[in-house]
């Protein structure tokens, strides 16, 4: 069981360090965005790209963590109840990373003074993060109810 406590506080530190980055990513949305082709846009989406392709890459590290560490299995195996709840994040771990793609191609059309897919690229990188924050906060959730299984008072 321990290495299994360690394994889940890992996750969670990780989660941690992605709420940061998320929260980083947050801050420079609220920025003001330049028109395309005005001054300060190619440095503005540059700039976003590059804070996208480094949260991709944490987050499709962490992800493939989580995958190939067993700490979702174990989370089912001690409690089969959360069995819905574990392949329901598994399979948004891809919807989040294509969406964040998405997200990070139409940055880079933008750095290139061309109108992006998305012509709501803040407002859907945003909402990108919130999806990322709930899907992490609901992980979170799972793995503290293995970790602090409130038994409540004893005999």
């Amino acid at each position: 069981m321990q290495k299994v406590d360690e394994l889940f506080r890992r996750v969670l530190d990780e989660h941690r360090e992605l709420r940061a980055l998320g929260g980083e990513l947050s801050e420079f949305l609220e920025r003001p965005r330049p028109e395309v082709g005005q001054n300060g846009a190619h440095t503005w989406a540059a700039s976003l790209a590059r804070m996208l392709v480094t949260f991709h890459d944490k987050v499709f590290r962490h992800f493939r963590d989580e995958e190939d560490s067993g700490c979702l299995d174990e989370l089912v195996a001690a409690k089969p109840r959360a069995a819905r709840a574990v392949d329901a994040l598994r399979e948004e771990h891809g919807r989040l990373l294509a969406d964040l793609r998405s997200a990070l191609d139409s940055a880079m059309m933008y750095s290139e003074s061309k109108p992006p897919e998305c012509l709501t690229l803040r407002r859907a990188t945003r909402s990108i993060l919130e999806r990322f924050d709930r899907h992490e906060h609901e992980e979170t959730e799972l793995i503290q109810s293995l970790l602090c299984d409130d038994l409540g008072l004893g005999d």
